[in-house]
Parts: C-alpha cells; sequence; structure tokens
C-alpha cells in the first residue's frame, strides 16, 4: 500500500533523516529488524512527526508502516535518540554477555585442568606382567576409557570371537581397579547342528582364554595397592 501523507519536502524530516538516517540503519540492525524492515522518520498532514518501523515493496510502496512514537519534531527526536541509544546499549550487552560466557567457559577449564591429574600413570607400571598362553587383542594396553578428567583407562582388553565375549580391566585414578567379563553377542544366530559342533571345537581354546582372564585378574588383585589397604 502507498502513503500518500507523508511530505518529503518538510525541512524538519529532511534534517532528521540527514542526521539520523545512517544511525537509525545501523540501529535497525543492530535490533534485530528482519531483512527490509528499518526504522525510518515520517510526518503527515499538520506537521505530525513519527518514527516508524517499515518495509517497502520493488515500487517503493509501502508494505508495513508501524509507528514507535507520534508528535511534535522534539517529541519524535527523543524516541531517535532513545531507540539509537537503546540499540547500542543492547550491542553492548550481548558483547559482554559473549566475553562473560567466554569467561566462564576459560574458568571451568582452568579449573578442570586443576583437578586433573598432571599425567595419568598406572599403578601396576613397572610390574613384571604374568606369562599368559594365549595372544590376546590388544591385551595388556593404556587406553583412555574416555572419562572428561583423563582418569580412568583399559589396562587389559580382550574379546573372545567365537563364543562373542569381551573381558577388559579399567583402572581409575584415584578410585578401584574394575574386572568385567561381558558378552558382546547375545544370539549365535544357530542354524544347524554343525554351527553348535563348531562351537563344542572351540571350548578347549575358550578354557584357555578364560584360564588367562583369571590369572590376569588374580594378577592385578596381588598388585593392587588400593586392595591391601582395605583390607
Amino acid at each position: 500500500m502507498s502513503n500518500p501523507t507523508i511530505h518529503d519536502s518538510n525541512p524538519g524530516l529532511h534534517a532528521l533523516a540527514r542526521e539520523y538516517g545512517g544511525q537509525l540503519r545501523d540501529a535497525s540492525h543492530r535490533l534485530g529488524l528482519p531483512d527490509g524492515y528499518q526504522l525510518s522518520p515520517s510526518v503527515s498532514d499538520g506537521d505530525v512527526f513519527s518514527l516508524d518501523i517499515v518495509a517497502a515493496d520493488g515500487h517503493g510502496d509501502l508494505t508495513f508502516d508501524k509507528d514507535i512514537a507520534r508528535g511534535r519534531l522534539d517529541t519524535v527526536l527523543i524516541a531517535v535518540h532513545t531507540v539509537v541509544n537503546l540499540a547500542g546499549a543492547s550491542d553492548a550487552a550481548m558483547h559482554d554477555s559473549l566475553e562473560r560466557a567466554d569467561l566462564q567457559r576459560a574458568t571451568r577449564e582452568t579449573e578442570n585442568a586443576a583437578h586433573a591429574p598432571a599425567g595419568w600413570r598406572s599403578r601396576f607400571d613397572g610390574i613384571a606382567r604374568p606369562d599368559l598362553v594365549l595372544e590376546h587383542t590388544p591385551g595388556w594396553c593404556d587406553q583412555d576409557a574416555g572419562d572428561p578428567m583423563g582418569v580412568s583407562h583399559f589396562i587389559f582388553r580382550s574379546h573372545n570371537e567365537e563364543f562373542g565375549l569381551d573381558f577388559d580391566v579399567l583402572e581409575d585414578t584415584p578410585g578401584p581397579v574394575s574386572v568385567g567379563l561381558l558378552p558382546t553377542k547375545w544370539d549365535w544366530n544357530v542354524q544347524t547342528a554343525e554351527e553348535l559342533l563348531t562351537l563344542s571345537d572351540h571350548t578347549g581354546r575358550l578354557q584357555q582364554w578364560l584360564d588367562d582372564c583369571a590369572t590376569v585378574t588374580a594378577w592385578i588383585r596381588q598388585h593392587d595397592e588400593s586392595e591391601h589397604t582395605h583390607e
């Protein structure tokens, strides 16, 4: 829609546009107005000034016009100053908020670093490992368990492919050593007798694997000082 009541020849309007046009465009952006919408002063019949949020189509006709302040020139001038100052204060507040968020994040990271160990070291380092019958993958290791503080590490891991079993030893510093035997396959999808016989053929290897897991567990319990402090 067009707005024929606006007088572009009004000297007061020209003065407002010339002095504050750039600041109002910048304020429109800082206040987050949608693209195509902007703050603009206008004047209608009877020298009634207003500060509006407007949008226009490709022909220059207004498609949106909502006034913020209306009255004499000095009244609208106060509104212009208020909006420009509000936009500046809003921008400063946003900047301050981001700085505070960055400071809080840096403080948390510093606190976490202060509570985290300088460098993880297993309590079993330097102790001779027991002899095992089978090759284990990966076997003795130092694998971060994904703890944000970096204090939990797998120190022994083994997977039994035939029977779908995982044996893990997890060391927490400080804290206990956890030993776990978990199934990784709940269903062997046995369809024939031959498949069961194949599993039976591997029971000897399963016994050796379990014997190795027992050897590791006994060694852990023997050399874990935290275990003996509670006896």
